[in-house]
């Protein structure tokens, strides 16, 4: 579990994990519903979460983070059919913008089947997990 958040800054560093994002070729527009009240911002993600959406979620919750400047902002899984290890990328995102705004992130409501994809990776070492859905 180390070795797995160490090797995740790594891959968060690298160049790697900037080309992993450049190559998604489409571009599906989305719509993120989300709502801010008392400095904390929560997005509600919905549908498949794979790497054909990863590209437009990570913008759009960028665009959201960068015109809100929040506390806190709660990624809300409870809508979200599907995810595959691009959901990773789209919280780390989440994460770097949190972090340079000295602001926390936070998962919630998450299913079983993404929740198995974010321990594996080690994410929930390093954003809090707040509501698992079973």
């Amino acid at each position: 579990s180390i070795f797995l958040s160490f090797r995740l800054r790594q891959i968060l560093r690298s160049k790697t994990f900037i080309l992993f994002l450049s190559m998604a070729k489409e571009e599906i527009a989305m719509q993120l519903t989300s709502f801010l009240e008392n400095g904390k911002l929560t997005i509600l993600l919905s549908g498949e979460i794979d790497h054909h959406r990863a590209k437009e979620l990570i913008r759009e919750i960028t665009m959201k983070v960068e015109a809100y400047n929040p506390d806190l902002c709660v990624l809300d899984f409870g809508a979200a059919s599907f995810m595959d290890s691009s959901g990773i990328a789209v919280v780390i995102n989440a994460l770097r913008h949190m972090t340079r705004i000295e602001g926390a992130l936070e998962l919630d409501s998450i299913a079983a089947q993404p929740l198995k994809v974010f321990r594996a990776s080690g994410i929930d070492k390093l954003v809090e997990i707040r509501e698992v859905v079973s």
